[in-house]
């Protein structure tokens, strides 16, 4: 594999994983998924949590709970899906758009707007 495929998939597998796992437009159903996991295990969490604050916080969540809040857990999983994208034209666009999404954020956060000193 060129260097340049394996780069791409690299950046690809990392935005997938910050997009399932972090990013806002999937805060309802990273919750709803985190939601059904205890229901299935017959849980309740306390009320003054969301379900993914409990699952951060259980010392025993459900194991596919627990794979939304760990980036070793979910990166096997994305870096799975990033290899199923190239065994098609569709998929190797929709893993070079993943990839330069992630690029771009990291130059828009390191290069073009860099951290404070002092943060």
């Amino acid at each position: 594999m060129p260097l340049t495929d394996l780069i791409r998939e690299l950046l690809a597998a990392a935005r997938l994983l910050r997009l399932i796992r972090d990013d806002a437009i999937f805060n309802a159903p990273r919750e709803h998924f985190v939601q059904l996991q205890y229901w299935l295990r017959g849980d309740v969490k306390p009320e003054q949590y969301t379900w993914q604050e409990w699952a951060m916080l259980d010392r025993h969540p459900p194991k596919l709970a627990q794979l939304m809040e760990c980036p070793w857990c979910l990166g096997v999983w994305c870096g799975f899906a990033v290899l199923v994208l190239r065994r098609t034209s569709v998929g190797r666009g929709l893993r070079d758009a993943l990839a330069m999404s992630y690029a771009a954020s990291l130059a828009e956060i390191h290069i073009v707007k860099p951290p404070h000193p002092e943060s």
